[in-house]
């Protein structure tokens, strides 16, 4: 099923869970972790002008 058609239906409701469904049905042919919350800091800490 598309993501269109997924958004399209009566009972759509935006929840961790279909965030995590999205995520996998994105990426799981390119990350491991795909679906998986990461533990990893992926912040930069710079001086912003």
């Amino acid at each position: 099923m598309l993501l269109v058609e997924l958004l399209q239906e009566d009972n759509f409701a935006l929840s961790v869970d279909f965030l995590k469904y999205v995520h996998k049905y994105l990426f799981q042919d390119v990350y491991e972790f795909a679906r998986k919350f990461r533990k990893v800091d992926l912040s930069k800490h710079e001086i912003i002008k």
